[in-house]
Formats: C-alpha cells, sequence, structure tokens
C-alpha cells in the first residue's frame, strides 16, 4: 500500500505563519509580566527560590508524574485531532500556539526579573530536553492534520478518491495517529524521568 497515492493532494495555500504567531505570544507574555514585575517578583510561589530550593532535595514519585504528564498531553493531542475533523482546525492550531507563546514569554520573563541571567539557565532547566521531543513533534503533526483537513474537503467533490479507498485513508490515519503518540510518550518518557534530574542538577549548582 503507498501512502503517496492517498496523501499525493495538496492544497496550494499559504502555509501558516506559527513562528510569528508564537513570537507574539512571547511579546504578550512578556509585556504581562513586566507590566505586573512587582507582582510577578513579590510572589514567592510561582518560579521562586523557595520553590527551586525544595526541589532540590525533593523526591519526585516520577511514575505518577509520568501518568500525571500523560494525561495531560494526550488531551491536548486528542483535542488538536478531534479539532482536525471541524472546520476550525486553523483557529485551534493558531490559538494553542498564541497560548504556548504567552506561556513561554511568562515564565522566561519572571525568571529573568527574578534572578537575571542565571534564570535563562533555569528556563533551559525546566524545558530541557523533552522540548527537543514536543516540538518537532507538533509541529509534523498539526502539519499533518492541516493536509489531512484538506484531502477531505477536496475529496468530497472529486473523483479523487479512485486511488485510495475510504478504508486506506482511514487505515493510514490510525497508523499515523498511533507514531505520533509513541513519539509523544516518548516525550512524556523523558519530561517524567529525565527532565527532573536535569532541572534538580541545576538547582543544585545555585543553591
Amino acid at each position: 500500500m503507498k501512502i503517496v497515492d492517498c496523501m499525493e493532494y495538496k492544497k496550494k495555500e499559504k502555509s501558516p505563519d506559527w513562528l510569528l504567531t508564537f513570537f507574539i505570544g512571547i511579546i504578550f507574555g512578556g509585556f504581562v509580566v513586566w507590566w505586573n514585575k512587582e507582582q510577578f517578583v513579590q510572589d514567592s510561589y510561582f518560579l521562586g527560590e523557595e520553590v527551586f530550593q525544595r526541589f532540590g532535595y525533593t523526591s519526585i514519585y516520577k511514575t505518577g508524574f509520568f501518568y500525571y504528564i500523560c494525561k495531560n498531553r494526550l488531551e491536548l493531542f486528542l483535542f488538536l485531532v478531534l479539532s482536525s475533523f471541524t472546520n476550525y482546525i486553523g483557529s485551534v492550531f493558531y490559538f494553542t500556539i498564541l497560548w504556548f507563546g504567552i506561556c513561554g514569554g511568562v515564565i522566561g520573563s519572571t525568571l529573568l526579573l527574578k534572578f537575571g541571567l542565571k534564570g535563562l539557565l533555569l528556563l533551559f532547566g525546566l524545558f530541557f530536553p523533552h522540548i527537543c521531543i514536543y516540538v518537532p513533534c507538533f509541529i509534523v503533526l498539526m502539519k499533518f492534520l492541516f493536509q489531512f483537513r484538506d484531502i477531505r474537503a477536496f475529496s468530497k467533490n472529486n473523483s479523487w478518491d479512485k486511488k485510495c479507498t475510504i478504508n486506506r485513508r482511514i487505515l493510514i490515519f490510525l497508523v499515523m495517529i498511533l507514531c505520533f503518540i509513541a513519539v509523544m510518550i516518548v516525550g512524556v518518557w523523558i519530561e517524567s524521568y529525565v527532565n527532573p534530574i536535569v532541572l534538580k542538577n541545576i538547582t543544585s549548582f545555585f543553591w
């Protein structure tokens, strides 16, 4: 079975400006922090020094942490997949990217305000190395979902599905989704078991 036969149609349109949307979110998140910088600096519970100090000697139940993160990541993943069956996948995509940017801007700006340049290393510790799995997986997933949406819209009004039956398209879709889930689980495992070690070594270096 040739996957290319079922995925050969590509709608000619401008690719999503996801990077610009992400940077807009970062700028907006940073602006929110700088606008209320006194509140963010005084809040010791949000990325405060005491939080990182406690993390340095706190033992994490990694199995429970793994299931917790896996649940949260799967919820977002299923939401994105289901949205591809609607006409709102574009809006959902941009809103998700914007939200990621805002969160990154808030976290990064808060760490810079509280710890200066040391905050950059802490920011690295919060997101490495699992971000190396999540970001490529998310980008490829969204491109696949956009293409899947375009193929469905095209095949409704054309005889394009002579080469690819409904069953073959469903099978390809399910196989791709399972592949994305497998990659995501790898990212969750890294976030649950590897990232705490990285962050703990960074925090122990400072405190």
